[in-house]
């Protein structure tokens, strides 16, 4: 095998970098083709979010600040947390509250990622054709101009396993899970690993910040409950897989769907060898929190972001192994968003009607491969991966790196 030096590293990440470009690209320049063909003026960005989810929000906070029940508001069903920043821009008109919120989206949601791919010890090239992914990655598109909580949740869960002080980060899970409650699926990781004064932190934090919401717990349990019920054939978790293969979703199916849910969760769990949190961790288990429940709108995938980071950060120390790029070509096929070509093409009636019920399906398909090739990778540092920056100090000095002699460096790059 060739030794590991610094260009055959960049060579690695550029190459995935490259291909995440050509296909999320290259389906732009589709869609822009297709809109300039059937569609005149405007610009498909606009087209790029499945609603304008902040009105669900804004109504619930002004209902709140009435003294009412938030929960009877139409649409709202996420953890009383959300209320926060809509129950600050309540008293503004929704057209203004929902640009501030847009404002906010497109400040926090960049700069969280530019940290994240810092603390992965990624260069400033890699960082910046990341970034350029992340534009062209309509699920982020989706997110940052829908007016949902996700961008505002991946930014939380950045900070969460970025920051120094585990403390902190506790307060940043918690939070996260206080907004939206997909990232509660880390609250097993950390016990997995040993992690408990992080795990209780995180618990504490959860209960102090939803304390003062204490009168709406029911409400939202309630509400919480009714929205797992749900499913839509828009949803990009695995149930929308299934239900193209079968033609329906029943209770059975939903019952398969969990169970596929739990079976690979708790596999990746006993596989994980890892005793420390680091920023890695979201990455592997965001898989699952595109895949439960079974209603997932496609903007929650901007939280896939993370995978393909971590992927680019592990391609600097060691080629990626077959799982590993299956969770690759998982994030891609996620990326792909046929329902925007199907509202491009003049189709009518029934053909419409079956390939916008079905066009999901590809993200669906995505997710599961992500799920399965998380399940088949290592986790934790393998033998013979060391610090990128002390072995590419070491490839260009010749000196040792920290711990290991140079006969030890060169029999891990063999």
């Amino acid at each position: 095998m060739m030794p590991q030096t610094p260009a055959t590293a960049r060579h690695r990440t550029n190459e995935l970098l490259r291909i995440v470009l050509l296909v999320f690209g290259g389906q732009v320049a589709v869609l822009y083709f297709l809109h300039f063909v059937y569609i005149s003026g405007g610009s498909i960005f606009g087209a790029f979010f499945q609603s304008l989810d902040f009105v669900y929000f804004h109504n619930a906070a002004r209902v709140w600040l009435a003294g009412r029940d938030p929960y009877t508001s139409f649409g709202f069903v996420t953890p009383p947390l959300s209320l926060v920043i809509p129950t600050l821009l309540g008293r503004l008109t929704l057209a203004r509250a929902t640009f501030i919120f847009l404002c906010l989206n497109v400040a926090v949601v960049p700069l969280a990622f530019w940290w994240y791919a810092g603390a992965l010890k990624l260069r400033l090239q890699e960082r910046i054709l990341l970034m350029l992914c992340g534009v062209l990655f309509i699920s982020a598109q989706e997110c940052v101009r829908g007016g949902n909580m996700d961008g505002l949740m991946l930014v939380l869960l950045i900070a969460a396993f970025s920051v120094r002080r585990r403390l902190g980060g506790a307060v940043w899970l918690a939070a996260s899970i206080g907004l939206k409650l997909y990232s509660v699926i880390l609250l097993p990781v950390a016990l997995r690993r040993r992690q408990w004064r992080f795990a209780g932190c995180t618990l504490l934090a959860l209960v102090v910040l939803l304390l003062p919401f204490f009168h709406l717990w029911p409400s939202a349990i309630h509400a919480l409950f009714a929205r797992d019920s749900r499913f839509l054939q828009m949803s990009i978790a695995p149930p929308m897989l299934l239900y193209s293969l079968l033609g329906n979703f029943s209770s059975t199916g939903k019952r398969f769907c969990l169970a596929f849910w739990l079976i690979t969760f708790f596999w990746a769990l006993y596989a994980d060898n890892e005793r420390e949190l680091t920023p890695a961790t979201v990455a592997r288990y965001v898989p699952w929190m595109l895949a439960w429940p079974a209603l997932v709108f496609s903007y929650t995938g901007v939280l896939a972001l993370t995978v393909l980071a971590s992927l680019v950060a592990t391609a600097r120390l060691r080629p990626l192994r077959r799982a590993e790029y299956a969770c690759f070509a998982g994030f891609l096929l996620l990326g792909i968003h046929v329902e925007h070509i199907t509202n491009l093409l003049p189709l009518v009636g029934e053909k419409y009607v079956f390939y916008r019920s079905h066009a999901a399906v590809i993200q669906s398909l995505g997710v599961v491969v992500m799920i399965l090739g998380t399940c088949l990778s290592p986790c934790g540092k393998q033998e013979g991966e060391l610090d990128e920056a002390a072995r590419e100090e070491a490839a260009v000095t010749g000196d040792k790196v920290p711990g290991r002699s140079r006969q030890e460096v060169r029999v891990a790059e063999v």
